[in-house]
This record gives structure tokens, C-alpha cells and sequence, in this order.
């Protein structure tokens, strides 16, 4: 593993491609002339594998290698690593599973899939909190967890809704894996190291390996330095014994719920190697593949995953590749389809990607390989839905760069030299003020209030900040991400926040070990306890950064490919695409008595007609100020007085919530879908707490009685599948 030491972050100028002579031999090799900020001039030759990387003039590299006195680096298959526009930050997960299909992992950055909430991903996600709760509490226990699966199927009754899953069905297969999970907790759980399966070993003595400590789960981390993101299940401390020595190092561990081994999970544990390495400043040399489904010993299986030199080179080539397509004047080029009609069939992504082909790169269905496939899915498209397809993914694409513009500016520039309107820096966390917020979806979130203070007067409210926004809360000593959230208040020298996670200090080595020369830090049961937590928030200054959700971008790509590509949307398709005019019952001019008719205008009575004797939709146009809200209440009043149930959406909290209000005095039974520090106070009452429905089948009654669901447009996403089977 290289060292931070041997990295130098330049600037591309120019590339060529040249013949050189080594051991006789004639090869090819480009040559790339680099700056650095002080203007200083670097040669990078890269040879073997390394021809495949795609680097231009203009682009960013790291050069994880030495240079001669001449200021030349060479990269082939025998040294050094080159990192190219690294500021782009790629999936781990994307990289590991791109080498079967490249095109649909650079389509998972962009779009959401057609992916549903099934039996499979249920069981999968129950594992994991099961597994990362009794790793945090250091008990593996029964009795346990037994409460604990408990606990984590009530935190998930709407998504067992969703899956159509009955929950003693669920705790039943939770429980049949409690005796697998306490044997590899008896054998890989503590102090003493026990012998672990290697991955591409090569030493004859037997590796022994033990978790001695939890620092973290569901870690997120961002890495300039390797262009890489990844959420890392749990990341521990491990003793390591080999050849009659013991050392200690922390390890990613990454759990799976899968019965086969895969060549994508090994490079994901390497990749999530290297993101520990360089947001713990230590050399992960590897990590831990616990696969709990495969049975080839009462344990399950566990390997150890180590960074091996020509498969990390093989892993950064591939990243460089996606990295380059997911730049903004690359974005219409995608890889070449691999035209094998398995893969392509039980792709997620098979519809943006036969969509892609057919309007952006004039494909047919003899150029796609797979003809009945792309045929079913894209070969009612007409040319004017092609146009509206690409003029729309134009407009998306532009307003998707504009979001991105100061992302890059969070992980490359100091807090002083960043845009005072997206930063605040030096801000302090108050200890006293970190309080636990129980969302009633099934998860914590932390509302936590931040001071600066020293500065210019009024000095937050000053800047772009403003309620709702999304943030990154970095520390400023190492700039590591500690947390994410979004802005709840603002003040003249205080913002408070609300955070997935409290945001501690950072990474704190703690030196008084009894094993010469090794590295421990605060772990997660450690952090829990407040006297630390509170000396290491008091010793820690922090940076803010806004930060634009390119989730919502995903979602409105994802869109998009549904309504031209998918058979449910065709009437939709027909209205908005085809211009359909929409269609209207006979109205018989009676008005239902539900509707207070005395406090409306003429106008506001016709577009309540208009609306009741919709079949398609009725478009009500209005100025400021018109009455269009006072129409839209009266609009739900008579459509519940007609049995029928009501989606409100709108694209803001507060323009659902202005609705909402209104009706609070109505006999109308209502839910609001969000959180609950982005909605009205008076309107908490009506929020979604998943914690007070004990059963799938409670939860089913609670939905099916409700009269209206009220959502934001792009928070609908959360909650769509049980909206969906509500309507």
C-alpha cells in the first residue's frame, strides 16, 4: 500500500503517445506533461495496463509513485497508481460490479432503477441492522438478539408492507440464523485471534484474526485522494497474528446475505480498504468478507480480503474508466451495450439504457443485440417522444451541473478560501444542546446546534443558507465528513441542524496500547459515553458545507425513462407526450354540499366543477393571491365526500402544508408523509410514526383508512411503493 507521502495531485497538459525500447522490445507507452500549483513541470509515462486510461488535456490525476530527478514517474504493471479526475468521486459498489456490464453502472449514477422493496432486499437489510446493532453493543447474546430483531422488524413494518411480508414470517428466518451469528461472534468476536480463510493467499502459515473493537457502522466516506465514495457496513479493530506476530490494525467488515461468492465483493472490500486507509491516515493493508448465508461451516463463511498489487491496479484502471463517462462533456458517451440477452433482461437498468440507445446514440434493435428484448421495451417510441426524451435529458443534464459546480470545492479547498455564501467555517458544537430525535420512521436522527463564535456580526445570516438546504458537516483539522443533514434554524451567530449522525471530531488515535507500534481509536461504544463524547465535540472546530441532494436529479431521470418506457405510464405518455386533450364527464352543474359555496367567487365554483368532472386531469391557473389554495381545499372536501381517496403532492414542505392547514378543521382523515423537522408544527400531529404500529396487518388498517396522503413531489420516493398499492 502506498503512503500519503507519495502523492502528488497535478494537472494535465498535454498527452502523446509514444514508441519506447525496454529489454530490446518495442512498446507503446503515452507520455503526459503535468503542472503542479506552483507551475512546476512532472512527466508521467504510462505503459503496460495503464495505456487503457483514459487521461486528456485538462484533467486531474493523482500519481500515487516517486519522481526521478528528472521529474519523470513511470506507471506500468510492476509500480505506482494513477488516479484520473479524482474529484469525481465514483461508487465503490459501481466499480466492483461494472467489470460484467460498465454501462450500467455509469446509468446507476444517474438514474434510480426500476427496483423493487422484495423478500430478498428485506431479509438483507434486516441482517445487516441485526448484526451492526449487536457489533455496536458488543453482545451477541440470544437473548439479545432476540429483543433486538424484535425491534429492528417494528423499525420495518412499512417496508415489510411494501414486500408484502408478514412479520412473524420474517422474525421466524431472523431467528433460524441466531445460532450462525453466535458461533462467528464466539470464533472472530474478542481478543484472541482464530484462524481465517485468505483470499489469494500465498504465505503457508495460517492467518488469525480477531475483532477487538467497533469504531463505526454504516460509515460514509469520501475520498479526494482515490475519487472513490462507499458506505462501509461496520469498520473495526482487528488483531492480527501471522508468523508468531501480533499487531493491531483496523479493517472494513463487510456483511453479506448472499449464497455465492463474487469476484465484486472482494473489490469492494479493497476498494473500502483504501477509504479507510486515507480517512484514518493508516495503510489497510485488508479487509473482512463475512458471508452469513454460506453454510460450509457453522459459522458462515469468513475471509480475509487482502490489497493485492495487480488487482488494485486492475480496480483503479476500471474507476478511472467510469470516472471519465461521468464527466460532464463525456456524459452523452456511454460504454458499448453488452449485448447478452441474460444479463441484459434481469438488468434494473435495462430501460434507460434501450431508451439511451434508441434517441441518444440512433440505435435499433439488430445494434442492441438483444432484439426482443429492446423491442418490448422501447418499440412503440415515435420520434417526437425520442425529441422529447433528449430535450428534456438536456435540461436535466445542465441543471445537474449547476448543482454540482461547488461540490468539489467541499473536498479540495480550506473552509477560509471556500465561497462564504456555501461554507461556514470555525462553528462549534454545543454539547449541551445534541438532542435524539426518533423520526417515526424507524430510525434516530440528531438535532444539533452549531455557534460561531468569533467573527463579523450576523455572519450566518449573510451567507445562502437557508432552512431545508442539505449539508455536509466536515471537521476542519482533517476535513473528514462526520455527518450529514439539513439546516432546521438559522440565527445571526448559530445555525442548528438536523443530523443523520452526531457529528463527532473526527478520528481520535488513543496511544496507550500494550502492542508496540499499532493504532486504536475511540470505538463506537466508546462514543457513546458522554464524558468523551464531550471532550472530543469541545477540542473540535467544523466545517458546513451546502451541499445540492443529486438524489432528487436521479429521481427525475428516473422519471423521465418511466414515462415514455414503462406500460403503466401509457395513458400518461398520451397526455403529456402526445398532447391528448383530456377528457370530462357530462357535468350535471350539482355542486355537493360539502363545499362552502358562499365564500367562493364564480370562478373558483367552475374550477371545482371542472375538477369533480375530470377523467384525466384539470389545470387550475391562478395569480398570487387568487384563491387557488381556498379552491383546492374545497377541490379534497368533495372528492372525500365522494369516497374518494386524495394525493396531495407539492414541490415544497410548505406549499403541502399551506394545504394542509386549512383542512385541520375538517372531518378528514389525514397523513403527511416526511420528517418531521421539515413540516409545520401544527401538523406533526398527522405525520407517519412507524414505531406505534406493532403488526403488518395494524399498519395495513392505519393506510387503507386514511382519506388523503399528503407528500412533497420528490419525497414521495421514500414511501411510493405502499402509496402506490394505496391507490
Amino acid at each position: 500500500m502506498l503512503t500519503p507521502s507519495t502523492v502528488r495531485r497535478l494537472e494535465v497538459f498535454q498527452v502523446q503517445i509514444n514508441e519506447c525500447f525496454l529489454n530490446d522490445s518495442k512498446r507503446t507507452e503515452k507520455i503526459a506533461t503535468l503542472f503542479d500549483e506552483a507551475g512546476e513541470t512532472y512527466y508521467l509515462h504510462l505503459r503496460d495496463d495503464w495505456l487503457e486510461t483514459p487521461i486528456y488535456d485538462g484533467n486531474v490525476v493523482n500519481v500515487f509513485g516517486n519522481f526521478d530527478n528528472e521529474n519523470k514517474c513511470i506507471a506500468d504493471n510492476f509500480q505506482n497508481l494513477v488516479v484520473v479526475n479524482p474529484d469525481v468521486l465514483i461508487s465503490a459498489t459501481s466499480v466492483a460490479d461494472s467489470f460484467i456490464c460498465m454501462r450500467k453502472d455509469i446509468l446507476r449514477e444517474r438514474f434510480n432503477g426500476n427496483f423493487c422493496f422484495n423478500s430478498s432486499t428485506a431479509y438483507g437489510s434486516l441482517f445487516h441492522e441485526l448484526i451492526q446493532s449487536c457489533l455496536i453493543q458488543n453482545n451477541f447474546t440470544s437473548q439479545f438478539m432476540e429483543s433486538e430483531i424484535l425491534k429492528v422488524v417494528k423499525r420495518s413494518i412499512e417496508r415489510l408492507y411494501s414486500a408484502d411480508l408478514n412479520e412473524n414470517d420474517v422474525i421466524g428466518g431472523l431467528m433460524d440464523a441466531i445460532p450462525t451469528i453466535r458461533a462467528w461472534a464466539d470464533k472472530f468476536i474478542g481478543e484472541v485471534p482464530k484462524p481465517i480463510e485468505e483470499h489469494l493467499s500465498t504465505s503457508k502459515t495460517k492467518l488469525s484474526i480477531s475483532i477487538c473493537n467497533v469504531l463505526n457502522v454504516e460509515e460514509h466516506i469520501c475520498s479526494i485522494k482515490y475519487g472513490l465514495k462507499g458506505k462501509i457496513d461496520a469498520s473495526v479493530e482487528a488483531k492480527v497474528s501471522q508468523n508468531g506476530i501480533l499487531k493491531r490494525t483496523i479493517m472494513p467488515l463487510e456483511l453479506k446475505t448472499s449464497r455465492n461468492v463474487s469476484p465484486s465483493h472482494y473489490a469492494q472490500t479493497i476498494f473500502y480498504c483504501l477509504l479507510m486507509s486515507d480517512n484514518y491516515d493508516i495503510d489497510v493493508e485488508s479487509g473482512l468478507l463475512y458471508y452469513l448465508k454460506i453454510q460450509n461451516e457453522e459459522t458462515g463463511k469468513m475471509l480475509n480480503v487482502p490489497v493485492v498489487p495487480h488487482e488494485l491496479r486492475s480496480l483503479i484502471i476500471q474507476r478511472n474508466q467510469l470516472a471519465w463517462h461521468a464527466l460532464d462533456d463525456q456524459r452523452s458517451i456511454l460504454p458499448p451495450m453488452i449485448k447478452n440477452e441474460f444479463q441484459c433482461k434481469n438488468c434494473s437498468f435495462n430501460a434507460s439504457c434501450f431508451l439511451y440507445h434508441k434517441a441518444i446514440e440512433n440505435g435499433t434493435n439488430e445494434t442492441s443485440g438483444v432484439v426482443e428484448i429492446f423491442d418490448n421495451k422501447v418499440a412503440h417510441l415515435k420520434d417526437h417522444h425520442l425529441d422529447f426524451f433528449r430535450n428534456w435529458d438536456e435540461l436535466i443534464t445542465l441543471e445537474d451541473e449547476d448543482m454540482y459546480r461547488f461540490q468539489p470545492e467541499i473536498w479540495n479547498m480550506l473552509a477560509s478560501n471556500c465561497d462564504d455564501d456555501q461554507c461556514l467555517n470555525n462553528m462549534c458544537l454545543d454539547p449541551e444542546t445534541i438532542e435524539t430525535i426518533p423520526n417515526g420512521e424507524g430510525y434516530r436522527q440528531f438535532r444539533c446546534k452549531f455557534i460561531r463564535k468569533a467573527g463579523k456580526p450576523n455572519f450566518v445570516l449573510d451567507t445562502q443558507f437557508c432552512i431545508g438546504d442539505h449539508v455536509i458537516v466536515s471537521s476542519e483539522l482533517d476535513h473528514r465528513t462526520v455527518a450529514s443533514g439539513f439546516v432546521e434554524d438559522i440565527a445571526s451567530n448559530f445555525v442548528c441542524l438536523t443530523l443523520d449522525r452526531i457529528p463527532h471530531g473526527g478520528s481520535k488515535r488513543n496511544f496507550d496500547m500494550d502492542i508496540e507500534s499499532c493504532h486504536s481509536f475511540l470505538c463506537a461504544s466508546e462514543k457513546t459515553a458522554y464524558s468523551n463524547l464531550r471532550s472530543d465535540i469541545i477540542d473540535t472546530f467544523y466545517r458546513i458545507d451546502k451541499d445540492e441532494l443529486t438524489s432528487s436529479m436521479k429521481l427525475i431521470r428516473q422519471n423521465l425513462v418511466s414515462l415514455l418506457v414503462d406500460k403503466e405510464t401509457a395513458k400518461l405518455r398520451r397526455l403529456i407526450v402526445d398532447f391528448d386533450p383530456p377528457c370530462f364527464n357530462q357535468s350535471n352543474d350539482t355542486m355537493p354540499n360539502i363545499v362552502d359555496t358562499k365564500s367562493l367567487n364564480d370562478d373558483q365554483i367552475k374550477a371545482i366543477k371542472l375538477a369533480l368532472d375530470a377523467q384525466d386531469y384539470a389545470i387550475l391557473l391562478g395569480m398570487p393571491g387568487t384563491g387557488k389554495s381556498t379552491t383546492i381545499v374545497q377541490i379534497i372536501k368533495a372528492l372525500v365526500s365522494n369516497g374518494k381517496s386524495v394525493l396531495l403532492a407539492a414541490y415544497t414542505h410548505s406549499a403541502v402544508d399551506n394545504i394542509l392547514l386549512k383542512l385541520l378543521n375538517e372531518e378528514i382523515d389525514m397523513l403527511r408523509l416526511g420528517s418531521k423537522s421539515k413540516v409545520r408544527p401544527e401538523i406533526v400531529p398527522y405525520l407517519l410514526n412507524i414505531n406505534q404500529y406493532d403488526n403488518v396487518d395494524m399498519f395495513r388498517t392505519f393506510i387503507e383508512s386514511k382519506q388523503v396522503i399528503a407528500t412533497t413531489c420528490l419525497g414521495i420516493t421514500q414511501y411510493v411503493d405502499f402509496v402506490f398499492s394505496f391507490f
